[in-house]
This record gives structure tokens, C-alpha cells and sequence, in this order.
């Protein structure tokens, strides 16, 4: 592969790895399903080409590319995170609207379909 498609590929990379961050921004189920839909190409797409972006050492552009992907992609853990705890938040009021207190205080447990698996 060559530079230039290095560079075109990590750049599509963080183009779409800024496009999930932007939909992480308002954790909406909807938002979550196309998310979940970018990571996975990206994923893919950082897989195809990962064992080549060993071989230029030096180049300064591609070095600036790869620095600033890490740093979208640290952005996007942390929305992830972020939309975790959001949803954590509002499943534990819905747990005690729905189905009261156990004797020690604590939200009673409900049955619910999770929609979203977040794996580290």
C-alpha cells in the first residue's frame, strides 16, 4: 500500500471516528445503533491496514495522522463512557419507578432487554 493511500485511509479513519463522537454527544438509542454501525467499520477498516502503518517509520504526516486518530479515539472511549453512566443514571430511576425499594433502600430488581453491550 502505498503513502498516500496510508494517509487516505488513516484520514477516513478519523473522519468517521469524529462522526460517532459527534452522534456519543446525545446518547439517544438511535444515535447508539449508528455508532455502534461506525465503530465496527472502523474497527474493520484499522484492522485491514494496521500491520502497514508499521513500515514507514519517519513519515511526519502519517506520524501526525496516527496521533491524532489515538486522540479521536481516546474522545470516543470516553463519550462511550460517558453514554454508559447516562444510560446506568436512567435505568436505575426506571428500576425504582418500576418496581419500588427492597427493604434495605435499594432499587428492586426489574427484568428488562438490554440494547446496548459495551465491552472494553
Amino acid at each position: 500500500m502505498s503513502a498516500a493511500e496510508l494517509h487516505a485511509r488513516t484520514e477516513a479513519a478519523r473522519v468517521a471516528l469524529d462522526r460517532a463522537c459527534t452522534l456519543l454527544v446525545d446518547p439517544a438509542p438511535r444515535n447508539l445503533e449508528e455508532c455502534h454501525s461506525i465503530l465496527g467499520a472502523v474497527i474493520s477498516q484499522l484492522e485491514s491496514f494496521a500491520a502497514e502503518l508499521d513500515g514507514p517509520v519517519g513519515d511526519p504526516k502519517l506520524l501526525a495522522q496516527a496521533f491524532g486518530l489515538r486522540q479521536t479515539v481516546r474522545h470516543a472511549g470516553f463519550l462511550l463512557q460517558k453514554a454508559a453512566e447516562h444510560h446506568k443514571g436512567w435505568f436505575q430511576i426506571l428500576r425504582a419507578k418500576m418496581g419500588g425499594y427492597t427493604a434495605q433502600g435499594d432499587p428492586s430488581e426489574i427484568c428488562v432487554a438490554s440494547r446496548v453491550c459495551l465491552r472494553g
